[in-house]
């Protein structure tokens, strides 16, 4: 077995999709409402992609999570650019490091918001904030968000529709795959952190990204 012996927690997810299912069209409404919730409150987006391909399945958990992303992403970007711009200066005043990401969202625009949305530089909830105190455009940034971060949709909702396949089968052949696969994710995760970290530097001494 891949799954650990839980029975109650493996009955409770098998039933989610069928819950969710019985609100009919209302039921990706409702999860993506959620998830903007989610997203406004700093909690992790990660669990609720997962959550969207395990109870949607990959193509609609994959759409469900795409207007997760870009809607939540919107409403904390506006809520930092209007009502709660004091309030979010002032929670980072005091952090170089935001600085340094702003000024270089300034000179780099979309180039470094994508990066920004592929490496964990800045925790995805917090960024749409953080970023909302910069001078980008709306346009720049939801391109730089949907451009960005669609990776990790794909990536995350095909993740949780096969935890659902692992559910059903009940099998331990996907085992291997999930520890290269792994693996794999944290080189590529470095090698963009890494990227990320340099062209904030870059714009941050003044250096233009070629």
């Amino acid at each position: 077995r891949v799954l650990p012996e839980a029975p109650w927690l493996e009955a409770a997810l098998e039933s989610l999709p069928g819950r969710v299912a019985e609100l009919g069209p209302l039921g990706p409404l409702c999860f993506a409402a959620a998830f903007v919730l989610n997203c406004c409150v700093l909690l992790p987006v990660t669990p609720c992609i997962i959550s969207s391909g395990f109870i949607f399945g990959p193509v609609l958990g994959v759409f469900v999570s795409f207007l997760g992303v870009v809607a939540s992403s919107f409403v904390c970007f506006w809520l930092s650019r209007t009502y709660l711009r004091k309030q979010v200066a002032r929670l980072v005043c005091t952090d170089a490091r935001v600085e340094k990401i702003n000024r270089a969202v300034e000179m780099q625009g979309v180039n470094i918001i994508v990066l920004l949305r592929l490496s964990p530089v800045v925790p995805f909830s917090l960024s749409n904030y953080v970023l909302g105190l910069s001078s980008v455009s709306y346009v720049d940034f939801i391109i730089g968000t949907a451009v960005g971060y669609s990776p990790w949709i794909l990536a995350l909702s095909f993740s949780g529709d096969q935890v659902r396949t692992l559910l059903e089968r009940d099998s331990s052949d996907s085992l291997y795959f999930w520890i290269f696969a792994g693996i794999l994710t944290a080189i590529l995760l470095r090698t963009i952190t890494d990227a990320a970290d340099e062209a904030i530097n870059k714009a941050d001494l003044g250096v233009g990204l070629k």
